[in-house]
């Protein structure tokens, strides 16, 4: 009750949603455009596709949306990467939320660049991240959308839930473009419930 009362000072709705999405990466400028920031990067495009607007609560960012008519919490933990899994919760405390309701989506350096996996469940798999998650709310069965990164030489066309980079530095994506609202985050499912890969079509990333 004690977050929930704060989070409605700072003008922040705490009303049932139908997901909340979770972007993993590490907070500040000097992270922004590293890849394994992807998770960052994908709910910033979403915020800005659907209008929405950040703010600072708990120890996220939050952005509250609406995806096909359903409200959906967008955050961002600040937690850097490592603790995430407190971040997420003390967000699920605050709204009432279980891991039931939780959307995750994380980098995979073991996923070609372009490629997404979704999964109902399953380990961490090296993610430190997802792994703080896991362990702090004690269940694997959480949804997650592995978002590949895994290429030595990034491609030139845009990766179209990331957006366009035109050049790599190091594990840093640099110069990227403005992002495009598709290619399997949220309205591509897999194709078994349990994983699923899908490439993202260069077609659509040119469109």
């Amino acid at each position: 009750m004690l977050w929930c009362g704060m989070l409605q000072v700072r003008g922040i709705k705490t009303g049932a949603l139908a997901r909340i999405v979770v972007g993993l990466g590490n907070p500040g400028e000097e992270y922004a455009r590293n890849r394994h920031n992807a998770g960052f990067m994908a709910l910033d495009a979403l915020a800005r596709e659907s209008g929405g607007s950040w703010s600072v609560g708990l120890l996220t960012r939050i952005c509250r949306i609406e995806l096909g008519g359903f409200p959906v919490l967008l955050a961002e933990p600040l937690t850097y990467m490592n603790n995430s899994g407190k971040a997420v919760h003390e967000l699920l405390s605050a709204f009432h939320q279980d891991s039931r309701d939780l959307l995750l989506v994380v980098d995979d350096l073991n996923l070609p660049f372009g490629r997404i996996r979704i999964r109902e469940r399953g380990s961490a798999g090296g993610h430190h991240g997802l792994e703080s998650i896991l362990n702090t709310l004690n269940t694997d069965e959480v949804v997650r959308v592995r978002m590949g990164i895994g290429e030595e030489q990034m491609p030139e066309a845009p990766l179209v839930a990331l957006g366009r980079s035109r050049r790599k530095r190091g594990g840093e994506l640099v110069a990227a473009e403005e992002v495009q609202p598709s290619g399997g985050l949220v309205d591509q499912p897999a194709r078994d419930p349990q994983v699923g890969d899908h490439q993202l079509p260069h077609e659509a990333a040119r469109g």
